[in-house]
């Protein structure tokens, strides 16, 4: 099958929604707003848990996807 990524949730009740209809990988503010890599590294240091996967984009910012 194809996988797909959700992305712009913004509010724990889209989350529930899109989850409740199937989706399983999510990307939005909901989770974290996009950061400069070296305030990423600190925070992952910390706080990077097994289902979070890296996503590079564009101007040196990093975000992350949440796969339940």
């Amino acid at each position: 099958g194809i996988s797909s990524l959700t992305e712009g949730v913004e509010t724990e009740i889209q989350y529930k929604q899109l989850s409740g209809r199937g989706c399983k990988m999510f990307q939005g503010y909901y989770f974290a707003k996009p950061m400069p890599v070296e305030d990423f590294e600190v925070f992952a240091a910390f706080m990077l848990l097994p289902w979070l996967v890296l996503k590079k984009i564009k101007n040196a910012m990093l975000t992350y996807v949440y796969i339940p």
